[in-house]
């Protein structure tokens, strides 16, 4: 079990799903638009960016975990992940339509209702996860979290991984809430 790097599988299925994840919005976008329905993916437009702001910290312009999380998927994790009820090791993408679609009446009151940390008390998994100590049980320090990810780890898996490492998501994997919801 990893507890410094990204797998070599993670950081395969990590990029590989993300370019899967790509083509998979443009083609929903283009039967959605062959349909006469007005369609989008804005992870894709020229509007989407990574931004710092003083009052919010490390954000962005758009966020696939919070439109899941609008759309009744899942709660957020003490790590900020989405908690589904498949769990909360996984990629999400997502398209904006004005196709009328029936609501989901899962949406939780609780931002972070699956999120057993949160619930009970019961876990801090990912805390202990964590090799940049990013994550403590006030939440997840996105500026140590993107130091790591964007220093440590491409300095070690650098030429020794066949894909270019984006992430780390050991707070993802060995942890309750990996491949389902812990709280049901």
């Amino acid at each position: 079990m990893e507890r410094c790097w990204p797998s070599l599988e993670w950081a395969r299925t990590r990029t590989h799903g993300e370019e899967f994840n790509d083509r998979l919005r443009k083609h929903v976008v283009g039967i959605l638009e062959k349909r006469g329905y007005r369609a989008v993916a804005p992870l894709l437009t020229c509007h989407f960016q990574s931004i710092h702001d003083a009052s919010v910290g490390l954000a962005s312009t758009w966020s696939e975990r919070h439109a899941a999380y609008a759309a009744g998927l899942g709660t957020f994790s003490l790590s900020d992940g989405l908690i589904t009820e498949r769990g909360i090791a996984h990629r999400c993408g997502s398209v904006v339509t004005n196709l009328v679609l029936e609501s989901n009446t899962l949406r939780r009151k609780n931002p972070r209702a699956n999120c057993l940390h949160v619930h009970d008390g019961s876990c801090g998994a990912c805390i202990g996860r964590c090799p940049a100590g990013a994550i403590d049980a006030s939440g997840h320090d996105k500026q140590k979290c993107k130091e790591y990810v964007h220093g440590a780890i491409p300095v070690e898996t650098t030429g020794r991984y066949d894909v270019h490492v984006l992430g780390c998501g050991l707070c993802q994997t060995d942890v309750p809430c990996e491949g389902r919801n812990p709280v049901r």
